[in-house]
């Protein structure tokens, strides 16, 4: 057990870093959405178009000591209402990795992305967000398109 105990801290450090990097911030204000359609049924959702496919954003950083980390998140929006959002976090000093996916159904309400997450935990979150071109923002944080 103990050659997976620097994995399970660098997991714990992972999720806070990216509480606060990756697409955590709902307080940003943003350009309109793109065009919006209602899906059917008893769980009716509204979709972007524009979000549909897949986002990056990666971020390379060092602590005080000169250790370098990277962070990198991935979320894809589906047609069908679902999403997922993969986050890696590299520690390069210490040779540990660490890779959380976590799945959730979305919608949008006007200019904000509204998430609800399945696992590994439930909740609902809500951001603004706009889509330019080929860059997304979700809050304060731009991912790039993904072909």
């Amino acid at each position: 057990m103990t050659a997976h105990t620097p994995l399970v801290r660098l997991g714990v450090a992972a999720l806070a870093i990216t509480a606060a990097l990756a697409g955590c911030d709902a307080r940003a204000s943003l350009t309109s959405p793109g065009t919006g359609f209602a899906t059917s049924g008893p769980a009716a959702r509204t979709l972007d178009r524009a979000l549909f496919g897949s986002w990056r954003r990666a971020l390379v950083f060092t602590d005080q000591q000169g250790n370098g980390f990277l962070t990198e998140t991935i979320w894809e929006f589906r047609g069908d209402g679902s999403a997922s959002r993969t986050v890696i976090f590299v520690d390069f000093a210490r040779g540990v990795a660490d890779r959380v996916v976590a799945t959730a159904n979305w919608r949008v309400d006007g200019s904000v992305l509204e998430v609800t997450w399945i696992i590994p935990a439930a909740g609902t979150a809500r951001f603004s967000y706009g889509v330019d071109a080929r860059t997304l923002r979700i809050g304060n944080d731009s991912f790039e398109r993904v072909d």
